[in-house]
């Protein structure tokens, strides 16, 4: 059974508190964004956040719940924003995700200040600013010490930004040193990011080296 029927079951539970409700919520979107259903994943969250360019609406909410929310609207909003080319979307992002990260490093939720500073990072990516990017991931992986798919995401994201800013041996480095981890993650999604990324470093090496494709 998948994550999100049992979710979308306990959704219509009228006795689930507005705490419980949000909770839910944030889960079964980023369940919908895992699938690439954006626009899913949006409507999910509409309780909270109304719409792109809204701010959301975490009153009743305690401080982990609330930074969840603005976590989840700042990932949506960078991606669907992107994809649609929406201007100051990932400024709004940014904002968004970095609200969430300082309230999860108040909390001393260091996992989830991880997570917030690797969609972060995206944001930084999308815009062209590699440096910042490459700066906020290396802070997330030094939280990040045990084998996890955010970690696995991590070092594929800054595998992205190292090519995109011609720092192929550090992309090459990153990738080899973590090919176990790779292994190890049973997201399908991730294992092929991995592979496909490791042969965008390969390509160019290959080209540079060589002169000419093989």
């Amino acid at each position: 059974m998948t994550l999100r029927p049992s979710l979308l079951r306990e959704l219509v539970n009228p006795n689930l508190s507005v705490g419980g409700r949000a909770e839910l919520c944030c889960d079964l979107a980023r369940d919908f964004e895992g699938r690439g259903e954006y626009d899913e994943a949006r409507e999910v969250l509409s309780a909270f956040w109304p719409d792109i360019g809204e701010r959301p609406n975490p009153e009743g909410l305690d401080q982990r719940l609330a930074a969840e929310v603005l976590l989840r609207a700042g990932v949506l909003t960078g991606i669907i924003g992107s994809s649609r080319q929406i201007a100051d979307a990932q400024e709004t992002a940014k904002n968004l995700i970095t609200e969430s990260l300082t309230i999860f490093q108040s909390q001393r939720l260091r996992n989830k200040a991880a997570e917030a500073q690797v969609e972060l990072a995206l944001c930084y990516w999308r815009t062209g600013d590699y440096n910042n990017a490459v700066d906020v991931l290396k802070l997330a992986l030094e939280q990040l010490t045990a084998d996890s798919e955010l970690k696995a995401k991590a070092i594929i994201r800054k595998a992205i930004v190292d090519i995109d800013s011609d720092r192929l041996p550090d992309a090459l480095q990153s990738l080899t040193e973590n090919a176990a981890l790779s292994q190890k993650i049973s997201n399908d999604t991730l294992k092929g990011c991995y592979h496909q990324t490791l042969g965008d470093v390969f390509l160019p090496l290959e080209i540079l080296s060589t002169g000419r494709l093989s």
